[in-house]
């Protein structure tokens, strides 16, 4: 792993494919030497940055959090909401333009 100039959510995918191995203590938790072991060049700030919850360890929790909220799927629920927000957009051009349309007809009769 490189640590420093990688995403974070890449980081923690790494941490949690090779959990169980980076946990030698066997707590369940990931201290910042033990994860020190897998990415030699990870910072302090760093680890605190992907501690969510600053009680100084890493869980599985947190990290699928982590890919949760910073992975590629954010970047594709984002696109999504625009997407969202152009539909609505086009569904509020098409429902004023029938109700200018409905407008001229009545006007007419």
């Amino acid at each position: 792993g490189e640590g420093e100039g990688e995403p974070v959510a890449e980081l923690a995918e790494e941490l949690l494919a090779e959990f169980d191995s980076v946990d030698t203590s066997g707590d369940g938790q990931l201290t910042f030497t033990e994860v020190l072991a897998l990415v030699p060049s990870l910072t302090q700030a760093r680890f605190a940055e992907m501690d969510r919850n600053s009680d100084g360890v890493l869980t599985e929790e947190e990290l699928r959090d982590i890919i949760d909220d910073d992975g590629p799927n954010c970047r594709e629920r984002l696109l999504g909401l625009f997407g969202l927000r152009k539909s609505l957009g086009d569904v509020l051009v098409l429902g004023g333009a029938l109700i200018v349309a409905a407008f001229r007809v009545r006007q007419k009769n």
